[in-house]
């Protein structure tokens, strides 16, 4: 139960999952340690958890994933940020086939994942595949 000042117009009880915590001040022992990225290319990446959601902006795919280890994130991504992940892209197009997508270069990002080739900046395209 929280403790509300008198008179408030909301409800001093909330469920769980609507309440996160605060990144500028946790509680003791609220703040878990996240685990830390992969350095790509120049750049740190975490490991993708699952793809949420997509949509298409401007003949742009963006995308909304959870990250393993991390809170929600209700940010966009383009799908080109994806690239080191193409099977997470692959799984979520093969259970949501009605959606937009997938990406023009999921095959060639999925051939460059399993030869183990980190520089994909040639193959960097937000755009979905044409029909």
């Amino acid at each position: 139960m929280l403790k509300l000042p008198r008179g408030s117009p909301i409800h001093d009880v909330f469920a769980p999952d609507v309440l996160t915590k605060d990144p500028n001040n946790p509680l003791p022992g609220q703040e878990s340690p996240k685990p830390s990225g992969k350095v790509i290319a120049g750049h740190e990446e975490w490991d993708v958890e699952e793809i949420l959601a997509v949509k298409l902006t401007r003949n742009t795919l963006k995308y909304r994933a959870s990250w393993v280890g991390h809170d929600p994130d209700p940010n966009w991504y383009p799908a080109s940020n994806f690239m080191g992940s193409p099977h997470k892209l692959r799984d979520f197009h093969m259970a949501y086939p009605k959606k937009p997508g997938p990406p023009r270069n999921l095959t060639e990002w999925l051939t460059a994942w399993e030869n183990g080739v980190d520089d994909l900046s040639h193959l960097q395209d937000d755009r979905p595949v044409e029909n």
